[in-house]
């Protein structure tokens, strides 16, 4: 439940099995209720690599991001940033990802080692996003949407020729402003 770790947490080097075949619930709908392979904190950066992940039935979920994020009582503005690298994926017949609350993870699979399961595609790296408007509408063929778009929670993943981060504005001159008023995005061609 921190807000801060000078250093990010991380997972490697470890396989995560869901469901093992000696170990089998008569009942699945029990047996998967909250069942997840990862579960992120509200916010920071998370290291997940070299993960194997084995047999996680319908029902369950692989990755859900910002934990309480969906509680008011702990709300955060930001979000989480993941790195993933290394994955293998074996039997995953549930959700590959559920993100909590306001959708604002960016997840960074550095390897593409994601790609196969999201979309079927091949990537050398990649970025999985919240389907936001400006980034469909104006990156459709470099940031499509999954497969089984309920699978990954409507995400969408761009290839390594877009660059997608986080982005949180502090000491706004005006607070009253900018209350209640949507953001808007415009899609830099150049840097400079």
């Amino acid at each position: 439940m921190a807000n801060f770790t000078k250093e990010p947490p991380q997972v490697t080097n470890s396989a995560i099995i869901g469901k093992s075949i000696g170990n089998a619930n008569n009942n699945p709908i029990n047996y998967t209720k909250g069942m997840s392979a990862i579960i992120t904190g509200r916010t920071g950066q998370y290291n997940l690599t070299n993960i194997r992940a084995y047999n996680y039935p319908a029902g369950s979920i692989l990755i859900q991001t910002c934990r309480f994020c969906d509680d008011l009582d702990l709300y955060t503005n930001v979000g989480t940033e993941i790195f993933v690298k290394q994955w293998t994926l074996s039997q995953i017949n549930g959700k590959m990802l559920f993100m909590i609350g306001m959708k604002r993870d960016v997840i960074y699979d550095i390897d593409g080692s994601l790609s196969n399961a999201f979309d079927g595609g091949s990537r050398p790296s990649g970025t999985i996003v919240q389907s936001y408007n400006h980034i469909k509408n104006y990156e459709q063929s470099t940031c499509p949407g999954a497969t089984i778009a309920d699978n990954w929670d409507n995400t969408l993943m761009c290839n390594s020729s877009v660059t997608v981060r986080r982005v949180m504005f502090t000491n706004l001159v005006d607070l009253r402003l900018f209350k209640m008023q949507w953001i808007k995005v415009k899609t830099l061609n150049n840097i400079n």
